[in-house]
């Protein structure tokens, strides 16, 4: 729901697509001294106690929309922590599918916040 609207839990939703706008403002930190480097992991549906909660296993959403175990995510998570190259980025994870790098726009330099790059 970070990246497309959905209106069966749009405030959800709204705050995912507001964490991905969030971490693709802070791609500039990674060029501070030290630099700090902001990455969000966008599951699916994982198999959480929030998800038992919501519906059984066995609902049409998840039917459709397949569960992700949370070693899934959490593989993830390590991957934004280790992998230099990523900074500003959001993972999407969707089951049976490989994790997918958001392709939307991140801030640039501009001097205010993070030297210029020229």
């Amino acid at each position: 729901m970070a990246f497309f609207p959905a209106e069966f839990s749009p405030v959800y939703g709204a705050t995912k697509s507001g964490i991905v706008n969030f971490t693709a403002s802070c791609a500039t930190l990674a060029l501070m001294d030290p630099p700090i480097r902001v990455n969000a992991v966008a599951p699916n549906f994982a198999d959480t106690a929030m998800i038992r909660d919501i519906a059984p296993k066995d609902s049409k959403l998840f039917k459709m929309n397949g569960v992700l175990t949370v070693d899934e995510v959490v593989l993830q998570m390590i991957r934004c922590i280790e992998d230099d190259s990523l900074a500003g980025d959001s993972i999407k994870l969707l089951p049976g599918r490989p994790p997918l790098l958001h392709n939307g726009r991140k801030a640039q330099a501009s001097g205010i916040a993070t030297p210029a790059k020229l």
